[in-house]
């Protein structure tokens, strides 16, 4: 035993800041192991968010691959921009625009080039060909023969694009 008689030696007494203190002390500590728990639980919904997203962008990612492969086979399975050669007239020939768009027409080469000269535009270019009308080309004929196809080089109304398309005269 303690010269004070108690087993502890001297005991002090107890005021009210100390119980005040002691109170903020546990509070204190009551508060941080909620906010470990308010944390952990934060977490567990963020991983939680993170796989969703990614379950998320994976579907988004198919969707788009299937997206792109039927806009394939939807211009697959549409009929070509340009009709075949149509007779029109001696050494005149015509291409309907079945694109459903207009088109406008840049240029119009012969094929083989070396024929070239022989063909001529019944219209300036750049030409504007609407949905059903026809693009009239005169592809005459020499002694050394004629172009055997034409290459039309067109794009879309609006768009900068160039397109291709090469018809048997």
């Amino acid at each position: 035993m303690g010269p004070s008689g108690h087993r502890f030696g001297r005991v002090r007494s107890v005021d009210a800041g100390d119980v005040v203190a002691l109170i903020v002390g546990i509070a204190s500590a009551g508060v941080a192991v909620w906010a470990v728990l308010v944390a952990h639980r934060a977490n567990r919904r963020a991983d939680e968010a993170n796989a969703i997203a990614e379950r998320s962008n994976g579907i988004a990612r198919d969707a788009n691959s299937i997206a792109s492969e039927a806009l394939e086979v939807q211009r697959q399975t549409l009929p070509p921009e340009w009709s075949a050669a149509e007779e029109a007239g001696k050494y005149l020939v015509q291409f309907r625009n079945q694109s459903g768009r207009t088109l406008v027409v840049h240029g119009v080469e012969a094929r083989p080039d070396r024929f070239q000269g022989l063909v001529h535009l019944t219209e300036a270019l750049p030409n504007q060909i609407e949905h059903g009308d026809v693009l009239k080309v005169s592809a005459m004929k020499s002694l050394g023969g004629g172009a055997s196809s034409l290459r039309i080089v067109w794009r879309y109304l609006g768009e900068d694009e160039d397109h291709v398309s090469d018809r048997k005269i």
